[in-house]
């Protein structure tokens, strides 16, 4: 059926019709209301679960950020050479000591102790003035002095993979952020 009003033509559809010669319902391409609220709620469902990934990535970094101050100031000091006056090289082993047991007191306090009891007859025979080299090498190994440089450098290294093992961690975190 046309129909022609003034300069406008328009065209009726008649109804679809069903089986039984009823008009069809109309079929809406829209989504539905409810179809509408389910992907809501999915999508709700996936930003929590996404915000709590990124929670749980923070308390990691905020976890993380104490010890990692610590190491940055462990490796400060770790880059610093003995001190030449005894009261100076005591201090700088305290701290280092006190230093490793804020960092990781489980692999580092034994350690820190043992640099600290050899530290004493390293410091005498380092403060001891001897006639010859070989005086002084022999002593050196007779007194037991070698040890502090053998604890100190298992410290250092035991120093460094901590740091390492905490960076490890830190890139970890930032690999479950993306």
């Amino acid at each position: 059926m046309l129909i022609v009003a003034g300069s406008a033509v328009a065209v009726a559809q008649e109804p679809t019709l069903d089986a039984a010669g009823l008009p069809a319902p109309s079929v809406s391409l829209a989504p539905s209301v409810e179809d509408r609220l389910r992907a809501a709620e999915a999508e709700v469902r996936q930003l929590v679960a996404e915000r709590e990934r990124l929670q749980d990535a923070l308390t990691g970094f905020a976890d993380l950020y104490e010890p990692m101050e610590t190491d940055r100031q462990l490796l400060l000091e770790l880059r610093k050479a003995l001190p030449e006056l005894r009261p100076d090289a005591e201090s700088y082993l305290a701290r280092m000591q006190s230093l490793a047991l804020r960092s990781d007191p489980t692999r580092l306090s034994q350690l820190a102790s043992r640099v600290l009891e050899t530290a004493p007859v390293f410091l005498d025979w380092r403060d001891t003035d001897f006639a010859t080299q070989q005086e002084a090498s022999q002593a050196y190994r007779a007194t037991g002095a070698s040890g502090f440089n053998t604890d100190f450098e298992e410290f250092r290294t035991a120093i460094l993979l901590t740091v390492a093992n905490r960076l490890d961690a830190l890139l970890a975190l930032q690999d479950r952020l993306r």
